[in-house]
């Protein structure tokens, strides 16, 4: 893992797996999610970032969902 990479990249690249492991293509995703397939394919490999019901929509059309925990204090 890189050092200083944005922590979204880290969770696209998560999700490109799981989509590559499921066998979907962007397109798949996009029909799944309701976005459309430029910004999957943008989303997925990172260059664009996601805002929270994106991610949201991406994560769930892959089998995900996104959690929100409390630090350790």
């Amino acid at each position: 893992m890189i050092e200083n990479k944005p922590t979204y990249v880290e969770l696209m690249e998560t999700l490109q797996r799981e989509r590559r492991a499921l066998g979907l293509r962007n397109y798949d995703v996009a029909y799944k999610s309701g976005i459309s397939v430029e910004n999957v394919r943008n989303l997925l490999n990172g260059t664009q970032e996601p805002k929270l019901g994106t991610l949201h929509r991406l994560a769930s059309a892959l089998g995900y969902r996104i959690v929100l925990e409390r630090k350790d204090k």
